[in-house]
């Protein structure tokens, strides 16, 4: 794919609901991901492994094989430049990435699907240019608009099913990792390589399911790279395929002597896991939020997305929330 072309089917194209805005920012990240580039760290080197198993408080162990990653996301409105910076950090490490869109917003808004059309740049850039690396399987799953059986019932986990059910039809095994995430969040390519290959407790095989996730310790960056939080954040968020509920062997009520399944609403909120980070207290995953081109398009995300504020089209952003008026201040 050519840069060019590639930005200017983008801009008459829209990202769903809204139009793409092509800055500085957007073409260098795209740039980038559009290479064709070499693994370097695909390569195992047992001394080097150790000494990053070491970073978190691990040990290599007995393995000397990779354990595959299958990633997957809900995706609607968000940035190219948030989607390419996610690319680039999981880029040639992941078998599978499962993304699923919908025609409504999880606070029901009806939407635009982004994705839909197999022929439109969108699509093509998200799933056949390789930005997730040579190998990787890139597929947009969608949800339809249902109405809820239950006046609790959550659409974001609903849609996020579909994740997992993609990963069974991709060849995941119960030795396989399962990474959940919103598209703004990012494990560190560092920390994933040592998920894939260090004697990790909460991946070890023939485990009664738990305690079996582990959640980055996030760095998160409100609207721009330029502006850190101090505040540490608890996604995304990685299960072993033993303990998923698509994946793991199981009664007929969903449970592993007795312990339920990990369904993928259990990836974002079930308590059983650990929070990670370096033993020197370095992070092991990013947030980028709030990662948008042009105001109107983060006004609309809290018009119509999970965090709904009734006026964040007029009220000034700085009160719509602690994240906003920090992400104003910097």
């Amino acid at each position: 794919m050519k840069l060019n072309d590639v930005l200017q089917r983008l801009k008459l194209e829209g990202n769903g609901t809204q139009a793409v805005k092509i800055t500085k920012a957007l073409e260098v990240l795209l740039a980038e991901t559009l290479i064709k580039r070499e693994i370097k760290d695909d390569t195992i080197n047992v001394i080097f492994e150790g000494e990053r198993c070491k970073r978190y408080g691990y040990s290599l162990g007995k393995n000397r094989k990779r354990r595959r990653i299958f990633f997957g996301s809900l995706i609607a409105d968000d940035s190219w430049e948030v989607i390419s910076l996610l690319a680039m950090e999981i880029y040639g490490m992941v078998h599978t990435v499962a993304f699923v869109e919908s025609n409504q917003t999880h606070s029901r808004f009806p939407r635009k699907e982004r994705f839909l059309n197999e022929s439109s740049m969108n699509y093509l850039l998200l799933t056949r240019s390789g930005m997730f690396g040579p190998n990787a399987r890139v597929s947009v799953d969608h949800h339809h608009r249902q109405e809820p059986k239950s006046a609790g019932e959550n659409i974001e986990n609903l849609q996020r099913e579909l994740v997992l059910e993609r990963w069974k039809q991709n060849g995941m095994t119960k030795e396989d990792i399962g990474y959940l995430g919103d598209v703004d969040e990012a494990f560190t390519r560092d920390f994933l390589r040592a998920l894939q290959i260090c004697d990790v407790p909460q991946f070890r095989p023939d485990q009664d399911c738990k305690k079996p996730k582990v959640l980055g310790s996030t760095l998160n960056f409100q609207g721009s790279l330029l502006c850190p939080s101090t505040t540490r954040g608890f996604h995304p968020d990685i299960v072993i395929g033993e303990c998923t509920s698509t994946i793991g062997p199981s009664s007929l009520n969903g449970e592993k002597d007795g312990v339920k399944l990990w369904s993928a609403g259990d990836f974002k909120i079930r308590n059983g896991g650990l929070m990670v980070s370096g033993v020197d207290g370095l992070h092991t995953a990013f947030h980028f939020h709030n990662f948008f081109s042009t105001i109107n398009q983060l006004r609309f995300k809290y018009r119509t997305f999970g965090h709904v504020h009734k006026f964040a089209k007029t009220a000034p952003l700085d009160t719509l929330n602690d994240d906003l008026h920090f992400m104003v201040d910097c």
